[in-house]
């Protein structure tokens, strides 16, 4: 059994409506936030790069001491 074509458009028409209500609860970042947030994580992935590379480092020494 298909369904009606009556009905599926109602469906659509309250999934738009649905979608449009949420759509207003977003709440949007400043700019300020975003340059804030971004400077966070590039400093954040320097740290941890910085980290690997002497867990790395020190990890062939010891691979290079053992054999």
């Amino acid at each position: 059994n298909k369904p009606r074509p009556n009905k599926q458009r109602k469906g659509l028409v309250t999934y738009f409506r649905e979608f449009k209500a949420e759509f207003k609860k977003i709440v949007w970042s400043t700019p300020k936030q975003v340059v804030n947030n971004t400077l966070i994580t590039i400093i954040m992935v320097g740290i941890v790069g910085v980290f690997i590379w002497i867990l790395d480092f020190v990890l062939s020494i010891i691979q290079g001491a053992i054999y």
